[in-house]
């Protein structure tokens, strides 16, 4: 009685039972699929040779020749098992081929999905740059535009005394040409930051617009004669070099001035 009921009382260990109920993906560990794995193509040929010569055999040890046709006769059974065999074997290949089908299939998907995180993920590391460039950017225009409105306000009573003086062909002083000076050499300073792409220029327009076109209207003229004292030749056809950048953005400011305010 008592080992009857120690046999009742121990637990029985299945290793096989709980790892398919934990896992009912591990059905390759599966006795029944096991020995359909392991067969090979040379184990059938083998029984079907075996079968063969034990037919063969038979055959010879009978004399009578009708014992013989019934016994030859009763094989086809046997043909008739071995088609099956052939038969099953083909779809038992069909399933294999199904299941290997599946699993690419599943990879394939699998790769899919992990490519379109990673196209998802560099999105987003690129929006991400993206924005840092842009405010990057935003920063350093403000910082430059800082630093050049303060130099315009501080050239600014340099430039009102510029609007008092008397055309340059009727001849300046050394005095008048030293605030012609200062304002070409201020404004070419900010001329060149905004044409160099530091700063969009449209925020200087939008301030001194009309101080720049003003301001290009009085030098001109002194601006061409030291282009030519300093032995650039007018009449090349070359671009300018002296002061290009003040000239250029003059122009700019005077078209938006007149596109804006005229």
């Amino acid at each position: 009685m008592n080992d009857d009921h120690d046999d009742i009382r121990q637990p029985h260990n299945n290793d096989d039972t709980n790892c398919d109920s934990l896992d009912p993906g591990r059905r390759a560990d599966r006795p029944e699929d096991t020995w359909l794995r392991n067969l090979k193509s040379w184990h059938i040929g083998l029984f079907v040779v075996a079968v063969w010569l034990t037919a063969s055999v038979v055959i010879l040890f009978i004399e009578n020749v009708e014992i013989t046709g019934l016994f030859g006769d009763s094989f086809g059974s046997v043909n008739a098992l071995f088609s099956g065999l052939a038969f099953g074997g083909v779809i038992y290949t069909l399933i294999l081929q199904r299941e290997a089908l599946e699993q690419q299939q599943e990879e394939l998907r699998l790769t899919r999905d992990e490519h379109e995180r990673a196209r998802k993920q560099h999105q987003r590391s690129a929006k991400a740059l993206e924005d840092t460039y842009i405010e990057s950017v935003r920063s350093r225009s403000a910082d430059v535009f800082l630093r050049l409105s303060d130099d315009l306000v501080e050239t600014r009573q340099y430039w009102h005394e510029l609007y008092q003086l008397p055309p340059y062909e009727t001849g300046w002083s050394k005095q008048q040409e030293e605030i012609a000076d200062r304002v070409c050499t201020a404004l070419q300073r900010v001329a060149f930051v905004i044409e160099s792409g530091f700063i969009d220029g449209k925020y200087i327009m939008e301030e001194y617009a009309g101080t720049f076109e003003k301001c290009w209207a009085i030098l001109q003229p002194y601006i061409q004669d030291y282009r030519i004292k300093s032995g650039e030749d007018p009449t090349s056809g070359k671009p300018a070099f002296q002061r290009r950048h003040f000239e250029s953005f003059a122009k700019k400011c005077g078209e938006h001035f007149r596109e804006n305010y005229s």
